[in-house]
């Protein structure tokens, strides 16, 4: 069975208004965090005694949208035979026999036909009777490894909203380039989809090929507010691991030291209390933010304002 540009397979699980959980690669993937929290649901799910998992579906010619020498297929062998995987955006259902189902969609950002794509992901979501929308995700911006990291997001869904706010996570002040993808939630909003977008912002200077601290970040969030129950130690002891080898690095470069010692401040400055004080920050704290806002897509390190 087709939808839009989908080639679905029978409805095995028989999904019923499933929560849609949504990552979008590479546009919003730094550090892989949305990639890895998948793999990590992926993992959870396969162990738990109340849930099926099962590909749902993927798009039928992904030659349409995605240029292959861009998104380069993978050659392995399996006993001798070779095998390609052809870049695509797939589905995988989960079937909760105890509460809510779940549909998690994996994104590869389209090189052409964006429109068909996001028309198609509508699609989806209004023929499994979608109850959320919820795009999960990461980039870099202004949280240095010594702080908690930022999360901001915002979700139409009231009861999530009001989770955001006790987690004094707030909606981006972002303006800039985007994916046409982001239209998504406006579009299933119009459909009547309640929807949510979370991002984790990561430290600029990091670069960080997998950063654990970011998948831990959005895996708590997804706990805090759906109640898994997930084990995340040895999420977190990797994380910790890693940024306290990142510090030692940072350490070893006075130009990276100053930038976190900068951003420091403004991390703090914006953490204080309502009654606080207003904190006047120094001219160099406020060119390196906007500075970090002029690069928040591009994936080269940021230089430090001097």
């Amino acid at each position: 069975m087709e939808i839009g540009a989908f080639e679905i397979e029978d409805d095995v699980l028989n999904l019923e208004h499933p929560r849609m959980i949504v990552t979008l690669r590479p546009w919003i993937d730094v550090g892989s965090v949305g990639t890895m929290a998948f793999s990590y649901l992926d993992n959870f799910f396969d162990t738990q005694p109340f849930f099926t998992t099962h590909p749902v579906g993927k798009l039928s010619h992904p030659g349409r949208f995605y240029d292959f020498t861009r998104y380069r297929p993978t050659m392995y062998r399996v006993e001798g035979v070779r095998n390609i995987d052809v870049p695509n955006s797939s589905l995988r259902g989960t079937k909760n026999h105890m509460g809510h189902d779940y549909l998690f969609l994996r994104i590869l950002e389209p090189h052409s036909n964006s429109e068909l794509v996001l028309d198609s992901i509508v699609e989806v979501a209004e023929y499994y009777g979608a109850s959320m929308y919820w795009q999960i995700g990461s980039m870099y911006g202004a949280t240095p490894h010594t702080r908690p990291l930022t999360i901001t997001g915002w979700s139409s869904e009231e009861k999530i909203q009001q989770c955001f706010e006790e987690l004094n996570i707030h909606a981006s002040t972002y303006e800039g380039p985007t994916s046409i993808m982001s239209m998504a939630t406006e579009k299933l909003r119009d459909k009547g989809i309640s929807t949510s977008h979370t991002l984790v912002q990561l430290p600029p200077y990091a670069r960080l090929e997998e950063d654990y601290r970011g998948q831990e970040q959005i895996l708590a969030l997804l706990d805090k507010v759906y109640d898994f129950g997930f084990d995340l130690t040895e999420i977190i002891k990797k994380a910790d691991e890693q940024y306290s080898h990142l510090d030692g690095l940072v350490q070893a470069d006075p130009a990276v030291k100053s930038m976190v010692k900068k951003l420091e401040q403004l991390y703090d400055a914006q953490s204080r209390e309502p009654n606080e004080p207003d904190v006047q920050l120094p001219g160099s704290v406020d060119a390196l933010l906007r500075d970090l806002e002029k690069n928040a897509d591009n994936d080269d390190p940021v230089e430090p304002t001097n």
